[in-house]
């Protein structure tokens, strides 16, 4: 059996109802991304989120929250393995514009950094890793605040793993 096929937009989604489940988002608001109506974030301006892997997934969704006003204080961090996409990255998600509130890090600078975010969402592919299971926990050790912080650590993957 082949396993099914989604769209960025649709993964998208996904991804929002995931963290609807674990409390990331509030049920008190709707907003329209991914093509469906998704909960508001339930972010405070203190609240940040790191997307790790921005590849065509994350980038649809770095441009997605970029793009929500439910998400309009939120500092949005895009990791990647290097920096050679980062300048396409950003014109893709801003459009051409320029905003502080995007930054774009390599992993090795991201991890070096010890900075940790209030929601942090996973999207790289197991293809880019030696030791798959060990980036995912290095990315919830290092990156995520932890529940305690408020916010959601959210695993995508487009295969399985």
């Amino acid at each position: 059996m082949k396993p099914k096929r989604y769209s960025s937009k649709q993964l998208v989604a996904l991804i929002f109802f995931a963290a609807l489940a674990f409390d990331w988002v509030s049920d008190s608001q709707s907003t329209y991304i991914g093509g469906v109506y998704a909960m508001a974030s339930s972010a405070t301006p203190s609240s940040s989120c790191a997307v790790v892997g921005v590849g065509v997934l994350g980038t649809s969704l770095c441009q997605q929250l970029y793009q929500s006003p439910d998400f309009a204080d939120v500092p949005i961090v895009g990791i990647t393995k290097t920096d050679k996409r980062h300048k396409e990255i950003q014109e893709q998600v801003l459009g051409g514009e320029s905003s502080s509130r995007l930054s774009l890090l390599t992993s090795e600078e991201a991890l070096s950094a010890k900075k940790k975010y209030t929601n942090v969402v996973f999207c790289a592919p197991p293809s880019g890793f030696d030791d798959y299971a060990e980036a995912v926990k290095e990315a919830v050790d290092t990156l995520w605040e932890g529940k305690d912080g408020g916010g959601v650590f959210v695993f995508t993957s487009s295969g399985s793993v």
